[in-house]
């Protein structure tokens, strides 16, 4: 599979990585990934600071982040939207153990691609073009189990033929 973050390796691996993951997650550990993109936003907000020279002192929070960015004109209303529900959603996930529903936690990748183009078009390069989102797909679960069997089966077999 593809990711949807795919477009930061180079610049921002970080960002590719922490993205990736969430998607890999969704279906089999929907908690995961709500932790992972509430990791990606912060890190956005970093970079989005670091980007326009503002400093950060010790103990700041997400949420200091966020108010710094909309106190400075330099996110629109929906892009602070995304945050703080990134940051929201986050936050019960890393206290809560088993938070997370994968409709959930599909619906928090979308957004959080919204909010990657917009950073890409804005902080990383302006003639970017924005590939078209695919939602994360379903892996199918390898049977361990099955596999250990048969290359039991396969090596008892062999070793009869030998013998």
């Amino acid at each position: 599979m593809s990711s949807n973050f795919s477009f930061f390796y180079g610049k921002w691996d970080v960002l590719a990585n922490l993205g990736e993951t969430a998607e890999k997650n969704v279906y089999h550990d929907p908690h995961t990934t709500v932790m992972k993109l509430r990791l990606f936003a912060e890190t956005i907000t970093k970079f989005i600071l670091a980007s326009e020279n503002i400093k950060e002192v010790y103990g700041t929070t997400q949420v200091d982040r966020i108010n710094t960015l909309r106190r400075e004109g330099l996110l629109e209303p929906e892009l602070i939207d995304i945050f703080e529900t990134l940051r929201r959603k986050g936050n019960v996930a890393m206290h809560e153990a088993g938070y997370g529903k994968t409709e959930d936690a599909k619906a928090l990748v979308h957004l959080t691609f919204r909010l990657s183009v917009w950073f890409m078009e804005v902080y990383g390069d302006w003639d970017f073009q924005a590939p078209d989102y695919v939602e994360p797909q379903e892996e199918p679960k390898i049977d361990t189990v099955k596999l250990q069997q048969e290359y039991e089966e396969k090596v008892r077999l062999k070793n009869l033929r030998i013998n």
